[in-house]
């Protein structure tokens, strides 16, 4: 009697009931309990409860099912459900709830129970309505469709006043894509020369990443740099530095930033200090938009860099590519028409 009293105390507690905010419950069964969903996660959301997870699941249209691991409050969302997959497909899995979406009662997210947004949108509950918003990271690109590789995308910004910015996402196939700016490597640079010990190296970007939530540049990641092979075993430059060595009236070294046709400046509130010993900087150039900057860097031993974050901004003057067409001749006047294209990926 015991044992019975103490198999159904147990029962009860590992499947019980998940209630959600409306008081609707969704019931764990045997067909949930202990099983996950392989082979199909599109994102993994960590420091979660259960039904958040399944919310966040329903205003994704590419969202079918979803692995919970209460133990570790980890969610999965998946883009395949029961009914879509092989039952080989679903495996034992100690701790993890694995759920259909369609199990779940929708009024847990209002009007956003109808999928009312594209496919590359995201449904937001706004009182008795509703937002769609578009991608703002590339984890938000990567939840409209598992399919989805590295390469440009573009996403709105709620930091750029939800303004549309072109964007590199790398790392598709990990769990943390990342965001990169692709620039002009002829106009990104950074050298440094060590005339004493006849060593220099050229460090070239061709794309740079940023830090998408506070819009400032990584300056150190240098995954897409090139940096000159003279074997002098100098390291990469970071992005927005110029140094040099051996020459206390010199500024050997120098950099060349540029944000040109990315729609993208660089702050005006961002200043260029020196460090070094008898370091000195000369030449120092920014243009009007704050998309180019440039000087020399050097010293006995000295370096040139920005003073703290390098952060950037909007520039609504610059970032689309037009073409020019003359449409239409009336006697002395000309009219000038300009098509602005921006192509977008999804």
């Amino acid at each position: 009697m015991t044992l019975i009293a103490g198999f159904v105390i147990i029962n009860f507690m590992l499947l019980g009931t998940v209630y959600s905010s409306t008081c609707k419950p969704f019931q764990i069964t045997k067909n949930n309990l202990n099983k996950a969903l392989i082979g199909h996660s599109v994102r993994e959301i960590k420091d979660i409860n259960h039904q958040d997870c399944a919310r966040t699941c329903m205003s994704l249209s590419v969202c079918k099912s979803i692995d919970f691991d209460r133990q570790e409050d980890i969610c999965k969302l998946n883009d395949a459900d029961r009914s879509s997959v092989d039952p080989s497909e679903i495996e034992t899995k100690k701790g993890s709830i694995f759920s259909d979406i369609s199990e779940w009662p929708s009024t847990m997210v209002g009007s956003c129970s109808s999928m009312p947004c594209k496919a590359n949108q995201r449904c937001y509950q706004k009182g008795a309505s509703h937002v769609c918003k578009f991608p703002w990271t590339c984890k938000d690109v990567k939840l409209c469709s598992s399919s989805y590789t590295d390469g440009e995308y573009w996403l709105y910004s709620g930091v750029l006043g939800g303004h549309m910015v072109k964007i590199y996402c790398a790392g598709m196939s990990t769990e943390e894509p990342l965001e990169y700016i692709s620039v002009n490597e002829k106009a990104n640079y950074g050298f440094n020369h060590w005339k004493s010990q006849f060593k220099a190296v050229l460090t070239r970007y061709r794309k740079i990443r940023v830090n998408i939530m506070e819009w400032k540049i990584i300056r150190k990641d240098t995954i897409f740099s090139k940096s000159s092979e003279d074997k002098s075993e100098l390291p990469p430059l970071p992005y927005g530095t110029g140094s040099s060595c051996g020459c206390e009236l010199c500024a050997l070294g120098n950099f060349s930033i540029s944000l040109q046709g990315t729609g993208l400046k660089f702050k005006k509130e961002v200043e260029w200090v020196t460090t070094g010993w008898k370091a000195k900087m000369i030449n120092f150039q920014r243009n009007v938009d704050s998309n180019m900057i440039s000087a020399k860097c050097g010293g006995n031993c000295g370096q040139c860099d920005p003073n703290g974050n390098l952060y950037i901004a909007y520039n609504q003057n610059d970032g689309k590519l037009c073409i020019f067409s003359l449409l239409k001749k009336r006697i002395k006047s000309y009219y000038l028409f300009t098509l602005c294209i921006m192509k977008q990926k999804f």
